[in-house]
C-alpha cells in the first residue's frame, strides 16, 4: 500500500518463477507474469491481439503503443543481467524509481549501476546436515548434543574469506546500501532495513518540502512589506539590518528546525507522484494561492501594526514640542495638521525633516527627540510581530496534512527550543535598540498599549493559524481525493487488450 511494487527477476522457467513469486508472497494469478525471453507461440486473446508481450523489444514496442501492463507485473522469467538491465530502463523510461536488491556475490555490477538505487546482500553460507546434505531444512543444534548426533551441521566460513569479502565490496560499489544475511550468527532483515530506509527517505522529503515552503513564505512576506514600501511612499518599515538577518539568521534557522518534523502516520501507505505527473497533478498554482494565503495577510498586518505605532510615537513627539516656544516658525507650518494619512500621501518627510533640525539645534533637551527615535521604535516593533507571526506560522508546517491539533507543538521538541530561544533573543535586541534610539530616559509611551498586545499578539496570531489550518483542509481533501486516483492507477493491471 505504500506505493512500491515488488518484482522478481528469475533465470528460470516460468513454473519455477511462479513458485519462487509464491514463496516470496507475491501474486502468481493473472497478468503476473512476463518472459524477457522471446517467446515462439504468443499469447492472443479473441480479437487477435497479444495479451503480454514476451522479449525486450516486444515489451518495449507494447508500452510505447498500447499500454503499460508489462510495467506492472510481478514476476519476469528467463531474466539474464543483461534482459534485467534492459528491463530496468524500460522501467526508468516510463518514470519508474527502481531499487535493486541482489547479491553481493553474484555478476550483479551492471544491474546495480542501472537502477536508481541499489541494496546488495551479502549471503552466508547454509548448514548443511551431515545426513542430508541440505536436502531438508535446517534446525538448530540443541545444548549438550553430542558431536554424532543426529542433526549435526556442517558449517562453512566460506564467505568470511577475504577475497569473497573484497568480491563483495567491489561488486557493491554503486550500492547506497549494503546488508549481510547470516544463518549463524543472526540474519539483518534486509526488507525490513529496506522499508525503513524508505520511510525515513520519505519523512526526510516532506520535512525538505516544509523548510523550503516555510522559507519562501517568509521570504514572500517580506517581498511584501518592501513592495507596500515603495508604493504607499512609507517609511522603512524594517531597516536593512532587519531584512539582512531574518533572511539569513532568523527565517533559515526556525526553517531548519522542521527537520525534525516526527514521521506521518500514514505515511507508508501514501502513493507517491512520479515526475511526468507533478505538473499536471500536483497543481502548483493551487498550492502556490494557499500558501500565498497563509502568509501574505501576516505582512499586511505587519505593515498597519508599524503605522499605527510610528504614528502614535510621532504624535507623542510632536505633543512634546507643541508645549516648548521652539513650535514656532518652518515646524510649525511644516507639522500643522499632522494626520495618520500623511505616511501614506508622502506629507511627512517635511515634518521629519523639520524635527530632525529643531533636535539638532535644542541641544540635550529632553522635550525634543530626534524623529528617530518613533521610525526605531515601530520597525522594532513590527520586527518583533514579524518573528511571532513566522514562529506561529513554523508550526502549522509540522506536518503538510495532519493539523496542528492532531500532531501537536510538541512532536517537534527542536522546533519549541528554537522558537522560545528566537522570540526571547529578538524581544532583547529589540529592547536594545530602542534604547539606543530613544535614550535610557523611560517612559511609559514606548510601551505599545493594551489594544496593540491584544489585537496584534493575541487575536491575529490565532487567526493566522486558523486560516492556515483551513487551508491545509482544503489541501487534505484534495490530496486524499488523488490517493484514491493514484491507487485504482497503481493497483489495475488490465489493459487495452487484456481479456474481460
Amino acid at each position: 500500500g505504500a506505493g512500491i511494487r515488488f518484482q522478481v527477476y528469475s533465470p528460470e522457467g516460468e513454473k519455477r518463477t511462479r513458485t519462487l513469486g509464491a514463496q516470496l508472497g507475491l501474486e502468481t494469478g493473472w497478468n503476473c507474469l512476463i518472459s524477457l525471453e522471446p517467446a515462439k507461440v504468443e499469447q492472443k486473446n479473441m480479437m487477435g491481439q497479444v495479451v503480454l508481450p514476451s522479449g525486450i523489444p516486444n515489451i518495449r514496442r507494447h508500452t510505447k503503443e498500447v499500454d503499460n501492463v508489462p510495467l506492472l507485473v510481478s514476476m519476469y522469467s528467463k531474466a539474464s543481467p543483461w534482459r534485467a538491465q534492459q528491463m530496468i530502463s524500460i522501467l526508468q523510461e516510463n518514470a519508474e524509481c527502481v531499487t535493486c536488491v541482489g547479491s553481493a556475490l553474484q555478476p550483479n555490477f551492471e544491474t546495480f549501476r542501472q537502477a536508481n538505487i541499489s541494496v546488495s546482500v551479502l549471503v552466508g553460507n547454509v548448514p548443511q546436515c551431515r545426513r542430508c546434505f541440505g536436502r531438508r531444512e535446517p534446525r538448530e543444534q540443541r545444548p549438550g548434543q553430542k558431536s554424532n548426533a543426529k542433526d549435526l551441521f556442517i558449517f562453512s566460513n566460506t564467505v568470511m574469506r577475504a577475497e569473497y569479502q573484497l568480491a563483495a565490496d567491489l561488486t557493491s560499489l554503486p550500492c547506497a546500501l549494503q546488508a549481510r544475511h547470516s544463518y549463524t550468527n543472526g540474519e539483518q532483515r534486509t526488507l525490513g532495513v529496506l522499508f525503513n530506509a524508505i520511510k525515513e527517505a520519505r519523512r526526510c522529503v516532506d520535512c525538505i518540502l516544509m523548510v523550503i515552503i516555510h522559507y519562501i513564505c517568509g521570504a514572500v512576506e517580506l517581498a511584501v512589506i518592501v513592495a507596500l514600501q515603495a508604493i504607499l511612499c512609507l517609511p522603512a518599515p524594517l531597516e536593512g539590518l532587519h531584512i539582512f538577518a531574518l533572511l539569513f539568521v532568523l527565517l533559515p534557522t526556525v526553517s531548519f528546525a522542521l527537520l525534525f518534523n516526527a514521521a506521518s502516520p500514514q505515511l507508508m501507505k501514501e502513493l507517491p507522484l512520479k515526475k511526468q505527473d507533478e505538473k499536471t497533478l500536483a497543481q502548483p498554482g493551487r498550492l502556490m494561492l494557499l500558501y500565498t494565503l497563509r502568509s501574505v495577510p501576516s505582512a499586511l498586518v505587519v505593515i498597519a501594526a508599524f503605522v499605527h505605532d510610528l504614528h502614535r510615537m510621532f504624535e507623542w513627539q510632536l505633543e512634546q514640542v507643541r508645549q516648548t516656544p521652539e513650535w514656532t516658525g518652518s515646524l510649525a507650518a511644516a507639522c500643522d495638521g499632522f494626520e495618520w494619512f500623511w505616511w501614506i500621501s508622502g506629507q511627512w518627510p517635511r515634518c521629519a525633516t523639520a524635527m530632525s533640525e529643531l533636535a539638532a539645534g535644542s541641544g540635550s533637551r529632553a522635550n525634543v527627540r530626534e524623529p528617530t527615535c518613533a521610525m526605531a521604535h515601530a520597525q522594532q516593533w513590527g520586527a518583533l510581530l514579524f518573528v511571532v507571526y513566522e514562529v506561529g506560522l513554523a508550526f502549522t508546517f509540522l506536518d503538510r496534512y495532519d493539523s496542528l491539533l492532531t500532531r501537536g507543538p510538541l512532536s517537534n521538541k527542536v522546533l519549541c527550543s528554537v522558537a522560545f530561544l528566537t522570540l526571547l533573543l529578538h524581544t532583547a535586541v529589540s529592547a536594545l535598540m530602542v534604547v539606543l534610539a530613544c535614550g535610557h530616559e523611560w517612559h511609559e509611551i514606548h510601551l505599545p498599549r493594551w489594544e496593540s498586545w491584544v489585537a496584534y499578539i493575541g487575536i491575529w496570531p490565532l487567526f493566522a493559524i486558523a486560516v492556515s489550518e483551513c487551508t491545509k483542509r482544503r489541501d487534505r481533501k484534495y490530496h486524499v481525493h488523488l490517493q484514491k486516483t493514484l491507487r485504482v492507477l497503481f493497483n489495475t493491471r488490465l489493459g487495452m487488450w487484456s481479456p474481460k
